[in-house]
């Protein structure tokens, strides 16, 4: 999938600016539909299966409530090791 889009492992580079770029279209077209298994509940004790069913451009500035506190995708989840 990184290679259908030319990232070979930056996910850096999958900072798309438009819904119209080539890249962007081509990974919507391989990961729509695919069952992904996601942790839920406390401790995430528990898995649940989830569909894809779209995918947001700019998905790392949604921004939620953590611990009282406003954070946003990006800054939550940790990079790669």
């Amino acid at each position: 999938m990184m290679d259908l889009t030319g990232c070979r492992g930056d996910v850096a580079k999958l900072a798309f600016k438009s819904a119209t770029d080539i890249r962007y279209k081509q990974l919507v077209k391989q990961l729509k539909g695919l069952l992904v298994t996601v942790s839920v509940g406390p401790g995430e004790g528990r898995a649940r299966a989830k569909r894809i069913r779209d995918l947001q451009i700019r998905a790392g500035e949604y921004v939620f409530e953590k611990d009282g506190e406003e954070c946003t995708v990006a800054v939550w989840i940790p990079p790669p090791v």
